[in-house]
Formats: structure tokens, C-alpha cells, sequence
């Protein structure tokens, strides 16, 4: 049983006042807290700021940094920008995991945090784990957010210290959260979901919102080249998406993949990493 708190957590918050208090709370909730828990408030207009400031007196493990807010090209790049600034403000030098944590993120289960790390302790080659999310649609209906077993979703990333120092400083990229999958499992790294961990994304129908539009589908397809998945999985996409959308969002996925192919973009992954992750895409293609 995991009986200390050797694991910081890191949350970039924008505009988000109506979902961090109760992100806070189920925090707080934890059977352990964490050691330090670096919360990077984004240039935010609203009460944000405001409301984490109240936890700080009470809950000093609780520290509120100051970012300027900036549009990227990419939605997703400041996601991966802002973890790294959190990152470089931690003070500790004794923990063993790191988590990155959505500001509107509420996490059900108060085990949370130990149950992941009582399974990496069990395990040394567990490097990177994750819950599920879910959320209700505004009839009240309540949608899970399943992933492959071996995905990790970027709003709940939890790793070993060790698997996430062996990885280098990773790419801003809108799949930055699977890119560090196929480099932890090329490495021996295991990464896995935990199903039975839930959390509520308060914030899912918004960025579900944002996501329907040709933009979003360029930049996914320019990120799928980028990191570096052939022609034959992009195809695949494209068909997968004309499937559930309207044809112009399959069009721009492969509008994004072929302006990274033609322009001759650089790749965030290694020649070695990529050479995995098509090995390990066409094994599951062949395997079913």
C-alpha cells in the first residue's frame, strides 16, 4: 500500500471559474495529496485567479504561477507549453510520478492518485497510466470516454518520473498526448488505462464544440504526419471520419497530412520511434 505523497501535479487554467474550485475539492479529496501541485493560471479575465487563491493559505502544497495567455497556431501546442513551464516552477526534488491535470477535470475516485501509484510500485515497467473520463450532454445523459488500454489521455497523464525523464523534452504538438505513448513503449515502457478510475471532464461538450470545424481536422492531419504514421493510416482516418462527419472534416485531415508530406515538415519523433509506432499500428490493424 502507497502510504506517501511522492507525486506532483501540474494544472494550466484559463477562463476556467465556473470548474476549478470543484477540480480543487475532488483534489482535496485524495487519499494522498500530493507534494506539490503547480496551478498556472493563463492569463485568465475571470474569476479564476480569484477562486484558487482562497485554497492557498489552508493548503500550502497548492502553488498559483502567473502565464501570460498565448494563441498558438495549433490549438493543443499550450497544453504541452504550459506543463513544462509548471514543470520548471517545482521545488520539490523527492517525488516519484508526475500528473498533469485538467482545470475542469473532477475526479470521482478518492484512491485516485494512490491506486496508480500502488500499481507502478507493483510494477517497474509501468511508465505512463490514466483513468477515463466522462460527461453529460445538456440532457443529462452521461457519455464514457473509452480509450485502447494502452492510451493515456492527456488530461489526466500520469507518470513515472523515470519514464517521463527518459523520454527528452517533448515536441508542442496537438497529439503530443499519443506521441509520448509511442515513445515510452518503444523505450519498454508499459502505459496503461485504468477503466475503473473516472473522472467527470465538465468542460467535454465545449471542446467538442471547438473541434467541428475544417481548422481543427488540418491541424490533426498535419499532427498525424508530424508524427510520422504512414500513408495507409491516414486513409484509414479519413474513411473513419467521413464515416461520423461531414465529408469537408475528412478532406482537411488529409489536406493537413499531405501539406506535411509535401512541405517536408520535421517529425517529433525519432527514426527509431517511428519505426515502432508502425510496427505496433499495422499489428493492430492485422490483428484486429
Amino acid at each position: 500500500m502507497q502510504e506517501t505523497n511522492e507525486y506532483i501535479l501540474i494544472t494550466s487554467a484559463y477562463n476556467e471559474s465556473n470548474n476549478i474550485r470543484h477540480c480543487i475539492e475532488s483534489v482535496l479529496r485524495q487519499s494522498i495529496l500530493p507534494l506539490e501541485w503547480i496551478i498556472i493560471d493563463n492569463g485568465s479575465t475571470d474569476n479564476t485567479c480569484k477562486i484558487i487563491k482562497t485554497f492557498l493559505s489552508s493548503y500550502p502544497f497548492i502553488k498559483i504561477y502567473y502565464k501570460p495567455y498565448e494563441m498558438y497556431k495549433v490549438s493543443g501546442y499550450h497544453a504541452l507549453i504550459n506543463f513544462y513551464f509548471g514543470l520548471s516552477k517545482v521545488k520539490s526534488k523527492a517525488y516519484k510520478y508526475l500528473g498533469n491535470l485538467d482545470a475542469d477535470i473532477v475526479i470521482d475516485n478518492s484512491n485516485y492518485y494512490e491506486y496508480q501509484m500502488g500499481k507502478m510500485n507493483n510494477d517497474r515497467k509501468i511508465g505512463i497510466t490514466t483513468g477515463v473520463t466522462y460527461y453529460y450532454d445538456n440532457n443529462g445523459k452521461k457519455h464514457l470516454i473509452n480509450h485502447k488500454p494502452w492510451h493515456t489521455t492527456g488530461a489526466l497523464k500520469f507518470y513515472r518520473r523515470d519514464c517521463f525523464e527518459s523520454l527528452g523534452k517533448m515536441s508542442p504538438d496537438l497529439g503530443w498526448d499519443g506521441a509520448d505513448e509511442m515513445k515510452a513503449m518503444s523505450r519498454g515502457w508499459k502505459t496503461i488505462t485504468f477503466y475503473q478510475l473516472q473522472v467527470n471532464h465538465l468542460g467535454k461538450i465545449k471542446a467538442l464544440e471547438r473541434e467541428k470545424n475544417e481548422i481543427y481536422y488540418y491541424n490533426r492531419g498535419f499532427s498525424i504526419f508530424r508524427r510520422g504514421y504512414p500513408i495507409w493510416y491516414i486513409i484509414i482516418k479519413a474513411f473513419q471520419t467521413l464515416k461520423a462527419h461531414p465529408s469537408i472534416f475528412a478532406v482537411s485531415l488529409l489536406k493537413g497530412y499531405f501539406k506535411g508530406f509535401l512541405s517536408n515538415q520535421p517529425n517529433i519523433l525519432t527514426k527509431k520511434e517511428i519505426r515502432f509506432l508502425r510496427k505496433f499500428h499495422l499489428s493492430r490493424l492485422l490483428t484486429g
